[in-house]
C-alpha cells in the first residue's frame, strides 16, 4: 500500500510539472498546498535538529535545513514551468494565470532568500520567520544545552526576543547585565545581527538559578553600532 501511495505521488508530480493539470489545480494544490507542507517541514526540522547543535553537529543540522530549502527552490522552478504550460494549453492565458505564475516565481525567490539568511549572518530576518522559529524551538523544549543548563522556552513579542534557561549554578550576579560587558558580545552580536536588522529590538537570556535570576541582554542599537564601528 505504501508503494502505491509513493507511485501515486510520483504520477501527480509528473503531471503537475508537465502542465497536464488545470491552472487552478497547479496553483492552489501545487503551490499553496506545498507551502503549507513546507512550513510544517521547516518547523519539524528546527525542532528536531536542536539536539544536533547541542552535540556540536552543526554541519549535519545545517545540511538538513539547506537540503530542505533547496528542495523548495527546485520545486518552485519546476512548478513555474508546469504553470506556464498549463495556462497555455489551447487557450489564451488570463491575467490571473500570469499572476499565479509570478507568485510561484516569487515563492522560489523567497526560498532562495531563506537560503542566504540561513547561511549568512547579517541579512534581515522577517517577523514571520522568527515566529516560525520560536514555535519550532518551543516544540523541542525543555532541552539541556550543556551540563546544568536547560533551555526552557523561547518567546518573541513586541520586539523582545527572549530565551529562558534553568541554571543549576550560583556563579552569576543577580539582576540585569549588558552582554557587551562580557566576553561573548561580539560573537552573539554577529550571530543575531540579522534579527536586529529585522523586527528584534532587544535580545534577552534569562537564567533562573537556585536562589536568584540573572538577565543578560543586548539591544539593537548597541549591536548594530558595534558592527558599523568594527
Amino acid at each position: 500500500m505504501r508503494l502505491f501511495h509513493w507511485f501515486w505521488i510520483y504520477l501527480m508530480l509528473r503531471k503537475l510539472f508537465a502542465g497536464e493539470l488545470t491552472v487552478t489545480q497547479t496553483y492552489w494544490g501545487g503551490f499553496v498546498g506545498f507551502n503549507f507542507l513546507m512550513r510544517g517541514v521547516f518547523i519539524a526540522i528546527t525542532a528536531g535538529t536542536l539536539g544536533l547543535y547541542v552535540n556540536d553537529q552543526d554541519w549535519l543540522a545545517d545540511g538538513i535545513m539547506n537540503f530542505a530549502i533547496v528542495v523548495g527552490i527546485v520545486y518552485c522552478l519546476l512548478l513555474a514551468r508546469g504553470q506556464y504550460r498549463a495556462m497555455n494549453n489551447d487557450r489564451v492565458p488570463s491575467f490571473w494565470s500570469w499572476a499565479g505564475l509570478v507568485i510561484i516565481l516569487l515563492g522560489g525567490v523567497g526560498y532562495g532568500y531563506n537560503l542566504f539568511t540561513f547561511n549568512i549572518n547579517g541579512l534581515p530576518i522577517g517577523r514571520k520567520a522568527i515566529r516560525n522559529e520560536v514555535l519550532a524551538l518551543n516544540l523541542s523544549m525543555p532541552s539541556e544545552v550543556s551540563p546544568g543548563i536547560v533551555a526552557e522556552r523561547v518567546a518573541f513579542e513586541n520586539g523582545l526576543y527572549q530565551i529562558v534557561y534553568s541554571y543549576a549554578f550560583d556563579d552569576l550576579e543577580p539582576g540585569r547585565m549588558n552582554m557587551f560587558d562580557g566576553p561573548d558580545a561580539d560573537e552573539m552580536c554577529q550571530e543575531f545581527s540579522g534579527y536586529f536588522r529585522g523586527p528584534v529590538k532587544v535580545l534577552e537570556f534569562i537564567y533562573n538559578g537556585p536562589t536568584h535570576t540573572t538577565t543578560v541582554f543586548m539591544t539593537k542599537e548597541e549591536c548594530l553600532n558595534h558592527i558599523n564601528d568594527g
